[in-house]
């Protein structure tokens, strides 16, 4: 989304902001104009359905975020009560949060008309985003402390992380589900929420650079594996490294159990893609509040746990196999193809080489298996089976990068790549 398309109004948008209207008072706050200067709405004008065909048609002269006003909408007492909540009801977090003051701090975020205006949206969208804003942001302050950043630092981060999935208001909500499967093109759409984020923090909430650049690198990895740039690690800053664990950590949080046990294991197993001071970090918070027993019912057992160990090595070992042949046919679809390629084979040697660090791969049978246990502490067992369940993570994420660069090359491109995406992803 560049500056200049603020103009034209995003119809999921417009959609959200109709349905917050039935809950909270939402009208115009100045005069709004076409691009060529007519008057569609005066100022006071309340935002409905009526009006939403009139607004869609047209081209704005003003970004119509610019021009609304909420009545009733998210505040910082809003901010600080989410934030009790989210800290009462994720004791596994306590190192984190603890001994910061870290709720205060939520009270300075700059919350100007478009901001709130944003925050009520979502809330109204979806309950559970504003808590994930305010979760993403006491995560990215509790490791902001930890790494000792400056006042200024932490003022970025916070501002970043509250505002940082905002571009997701743009996209259709069927791209969002997280039980659908995401065709390529859906993902698309998906993978530029960090860049239509930046560029509302920036030229609608009026928000420093350094906030927007750290919302443009949230999904970004230090490998150059993230997206929506793929850049690496040395032009990438540290709002926005700490914002990304933070998301990640989050992500983690809101879907399982040992949140500090899966996102030490999911900072460290790729070491090149997060800050080591972040690792350093997560690892100390782990081992202040590490517990003494876990769940084994959560890890396959005996035979199962063997055969999943063995599905996994089968799966990495067909798909060196299947990046050896397409190396074989690069030169048939030019420069860009080979360079797609290259970043794949980058990121999958990485992903080779986190589980041949755990040693599973030497093992042949089930005998061996239970020789390589032996009397393994539950932990080294819970481990085990955090490590198999991120790699198998981390290839399907290979496949869904994959799919999405190969089919903006051409159908030629991504027909080359579709055996080893559906490998990487199911297999």
């Amino acid at each position: 989304m560049e500056s200049d398309s603020l103009g034209v109004v995003n119809h999921h948008y417009l959609d959200r902001v109709v349905n917050a209207a039935e809950h909270h008072e939402i009208e115009t706050s100045e005069d709004i104009y076409t691009e060529h200067g007519i008057k569609l709405l005066a100022k006071g004008a309340r935002i409905s359905p009526a009006v939403q065909q009139r607004l869609i048609v047209h081209k704005l002269k003003k970004p119509l975020e610019s021009c609304l006003q909420v009545s009733q909408g998210v505040d910082a007492d809003r901010l600080v009560e989410i934030g009790k909540a989210v800290i009462a009801d994720n004791a596994g977090l306590a190192p984190l949060f603890s001994d910061f003051g870290l709720l205060p701090r939520l009270r300075e975020i700059p919350l100007n008309a478009a901001v709130v205006n944003m925050l009520t949206v979502a809330q109204a969208h979806d309950p559970n985003s504003l808590r994930h804003y305010v979760l993403v942001a006491l995560l990215s302050l509790g490791l902001g402390r930890r790494l000792k950043l400056t006042e200024t630092e932490l003022g970025v981060l916070a501002s970043a992380a509250l505002l940082h999935d905002i571009g997701e208001l743009y996209i259709d909500q069927r791209h969002l589900d997280r039980a659908h499967v995401l065709t390529p093109e859906a993902w698309r759409h998906v993978s530029v929420h960090p860049v239509v984020g930046a560029t509302l923090a920036r030229d609608v909430c009026g928000m420093p650079e350094e906030v927007a650049n750290a919302i443009l690198e949230h999904h970004e990895r230090g490998d150059g594996g993230g997206y929506p740039r793929g850049v690496a690690a040395p032009a990438l800053s540290r709002a926005g490294r700490v914002l990304a664990a933070a998301e990640m950590i989050a992500s983690l949080t809101e879907h399982g159990a040992y949140p500090l046990e899966r996102a030490e294991v999911a900072l460290r197993i790729v070491p090149v893609e997060y800050d080591p001071q972040l690792v350093s970090v997560v690892s100390q918070a782990l081992g202040e509040a590490r517990v003494e027993q876990y769940q084994q019912a959560q890890m396959p057992q005996g035979d199962a746990y063997a055969q999943d160990m063995h599905s996994l090595l089968r799966k990495i070992a067909l798909g060196a196999e299947l990046l050896g042949q397409c190396r074989a046919r690069v030169t048939h679809h030019g420069e860009a193809c080979a360079q797609l390629l290259a970043r794949v084979e980058a990121r999958f040697v990485l992903i080779q080489r986190a589980f041949s660090s755990t040693g599973l791969d030497a093992v042949t049978d089930k005998p061996h298996f239970d020789a390589l246990l032996g009397d393994a502490s539950g932990w080294l067992q819970f481990e085990l089976s955090l490590v198999l369940r991120e790699i198998r993570w981390r290839l399907r994420e290979l496949a869904r990068d994959l799919a999405w660069r190969a089919s903006l090359q051409s159908e030629a491109v991504a027909a080359q790549f579709q055996p080893l995406v559906q490998l990487l992803h199911d297999g």
